[in-house]
């Protein structure tokens, strides 16, 4: 008797992406369920959990966890490293950017996966966890407490997503 087995492999076992966001965005993520591409056709992730820290350009208060082995199984995922061919006297501006992080190689910028949609849907189904990084504890700018939104609290309860504070 001859047994065929098909064998799946992943290259991302137990590996995560981030999506960087601000916490007003973060209330019309969790309203649609979803992350839509802005203007580019797809949607960009982090393999760099750090990159808020690092960067003038990224918005800091939100980091989404996602699983991305499970991303890879119902979207076409593929790794994007942005390199940049800079100069001395550019190297020397860009690493006040990328402060703390003096081992990090600065002519390659970016470790991001590309998700090759317009939409991810479903969401919840890939969030770890969301992150928070905020001064006053969950504070958004304008004198609001973030979790004071109802569609924020119903996301999170109804699909028992975790929240982490972020240190600064």
């Amino acid at each position: 008797m001859i047994i065929k087995f098909k064998i799946f492999e992943s290259k991302y076992v137990n590996q995560r992406a981030y999506h960087f966001t601000s916490e007003l965005s973060l209330i019309d993520i969790v309203k649609c369920d979803c992350l839509k591409a802005m203007n580019t056709g797809f949607i960009s992730l982090t393999r760099d959990k750090f990159l808020y820290d690092k960067s003038d350009y990224i918005s800091p208060e939100i980091r989404i966890v996602l699983d991305i082995e499970k991303l890879t199984n119902d979207y076409k995922i593929i790794p994007y490293q942005q390199v940049s061919n800079i100069f001395d006297k550019e190297l020397k501006s860009l690493k006040s950017k990328w402060k703390g992080h003096p081992e990090r190689d600065l002519t390659t910028i970016e470790s991001e996966e590309k998700v090759l949609i317009k939409k991810i849907s479903n969401l919840h189904k890939y969030i770890i966890s969301i992150d928070f990084r905020s001064k006053d504890k969950y504070q958004l700018r304008f004198d609001r407490n973030i979790f004071d939104n109802i569609n924020l609290q119903n996301y999170i309860n109804k699909y028992n997503i975790k929240i982490n504070k972020m240190s600064y």
